[in-house]
């Protein structure tokens, strides 16, 4: 099994004590073509490579993305989203304020929980209260179904991008969204659908790919967690029931079945 997972890399903000989330000087990170190539020759024809998001987007120059893309059986659009609690609070990146205001020019007076689309261009969609119920749902398809007996649909709460599959591979789950006329309308001027790929699958090359910071654990201290994910799964609350209803689920299927 190959795993690749958020990288992302480091910027001079994550540096600071308490980070502000603007964009600052890239010190390191993004894949390489090198490395990628690496990864590739590595991977024997029984090797499952899984990939999550964000493996190839910012800062991933455009050659090892497209490269990339190619080997995960992928087409991305460009299209990067977010869940938010709250539109008017700190954890907004004050660079996605400055994009809204500057594209629409008007100030951004959002508030409550919503969802906020950046393109690779910086262009911005965000659909808030009145357009959406505010939360991207996690669903297995029919495939999906099949594949997994034990993964659970669940509330999405953090990054992803929209992506769809090509060569051949199949969408074993998606994200759906629950929009106003005025929200469709919207992201269909925005050409970005309200339901798209969670999890591209690629039986013949072993490739997955999730659309989503699926690793990523949203509590402090993982240790404390460890035990029976059973546990987990039955007293998960908003901001965990992904990771112990959708996400351990899904990794410990695709991990028996390696090993059959």
């Amino acid at each position: 099994l190959i795993y690749i997972a958020d990288t992302y890399g480091v910027y001079s903000n994550d540096l600071q004590e308490k980070p502000d989330g603007e964009r600052s000087k890239h010190i390191y990170g993004g894949m390489d073509l090198l490395e990628w190539n690496a990864v590739m020759d590595s991977k024997e024809k029984q090797t499952t490579l899984i990939a999550e998001f964000n493996s190839f987007a910012t800062p991933t120059d455009g050659v090892a993305r497209d490269v990339m893309q190619q080997n995960l059986n992928i087409e991305w659009s460009g299209w990067t989203g977010r869940y938010f609690a709250d539109l008017n609070n700190d954890e907004i990146p004050p660079w996605l304020i400055r994009n809204y205001e500057s594209q629409y020019k008007k100030k951004w007076k959002f508030d409550g929980p919503g969802i906020a689309f950046v393109h690779l261009s910086d262009k911005v969609v965000v659909l808030d209260e009145s357009e959406s119920d505010g939360f991207v749902s996690f669903e297995l398809t029919n495939d999906g179904e099949k594949q997994y007996k034990n993964v659970s649909a669940s509330k999405y709460m953090y990054w992803f991008d929209v992506v769809k599959p090509i060569n051949g591979s199949v969408v074993e789950a998606e994200y759906k969204l629950l929009l106003t006329e005025e929200g469709k309308k919207e992201l269909k001027d925005a050409n970005i659908p309200t339901t798209f790929p969670a999890v591209i699958h690629h039986h013949e090359n072993k490739t997955y790919y999730f659309a989503g910071d699926y690793a990523d654990f949203p509590k402090q201290a993982f240790d404390k967690w460890q035990g029976a994910p059973l546990l987990f799964w039955v007293f998960a609350n908003d901001d965990s029931a992904f990771y112990w209803r959708s996400y351990v689920p899904l990794m410990q299927e695709i991990l028996d079945d390696m090993n059959e």
